[in-house]
């Protein structure tokens, strides 16, 4: 009877794990689609930006301009989406095993790690923008 019940709490941990697995690889996508999406909107604005640092505008400013809308959208899903997230908590309980679906260090540590990557994936391409020459952007180099 032991040896059953050890074997059916492994396949449950293997289970886990393989969920667990299957999850971090669909947030890594997430993420790089949120990192291409914010990329691919600062190349089309790089002119816009060339010009505005040509005229005097402050590294400051650019990044406002260009991650001021992604971090609002980044906050408002989090405001939408935390309490989204613990009413479907509450269905999937029963399918949980020993944690809570309304766990407070889960929930505070997703919403850290989408603010995290949201400001990395708004700060890579605005440097990456504001370390070109405005001549040279002017230009199409």
């Amino acid at each position: 009877m032991a040896r059953i019940i050890f074997i059916l709490f492994r396949v449950r941990s293997l289970a886990g794990s393989g969920a667990y697995v299957c999850g971090a690889r669909r947030d890594a996508g997430a993420w790089r689609g949120l990192y291409g999406v914010i990329a691919f909107n600062a190349q089309q604005r790089a002119q816009e930006f060339a010009v505005r640092v040509a005229l005097g505008a402050s590294p400051r400013h650019i990044l406002q301009a260009l991650g001021g809308p992604c971090l609002r959208t980044m906050l408002s899903g989090l405001a939408l989406g935390t309490p989204i997230a613990l009413a479907a908590g509450r269905l999937v309980a029963p399918l949980l095993f020993e944690t809570s679906a309304t766990d407070p260090v889960i929930i505070v540590s997703s919403g850290a790690l989408i603010v995290v990557v949201s400001i990395a994936a708004t700060l890579v391409p605005t440097t990456r923008v504001l370390s070109r020459r405005p001549a040279d952007v002017l230009r199409g180099n």
